[in-house]
């Protein structure tokens, strides 16, 4: 792994090694800061920190093509603007809403 994919690598072995949230061992505690050596060494760690991120990937994916026309429309928007805010926003988000959705949740 070069220094790119051990820092992308971070958050799956977080979940994996130190949130108690891994398949194998989630008990067991394993320092954050020790992320490039368990991951060099331990190769069931990286195989599954590996199947976490695949999955992410996959997951994200599957998401932005669903979405693809509204992604482009705000990413074509923000090209045309720069920023936008307030009432524009409001309205953009609303022309993009998927039917039947309450779009835009005001804090009290």
């Amino acid at each position: 792994m070069n220094g790119r994919q051990l820092r992308l690598a971070l958050p799956g072995y977080a979940m994996e090694a130190s949130l108690g949230l891994g398949s194998k061992t989630p008990l067991l505690y394993r320092d954050i800061a020790d992320h490039h050596a368990a991951l060099r060494f331990d190769p069931g760690l990286a195989r599954r920190v590996n199947a976490r991120l695949e999955a992410a990937h996959a997951g994200v994916s599957r998401l932005i093509g669903r979405n693809r026309k509204r992604l482009d429309a705000i990413a074509e928007t923000l090209l045309h603007h720069g920023t936008i805010e307030g009432e524009e926003l409001t309205a953009l988000v609303a022309s993009l809403a998927l039917p039947g959705r309450n779009t835009i949740r005001r804090r009290p």
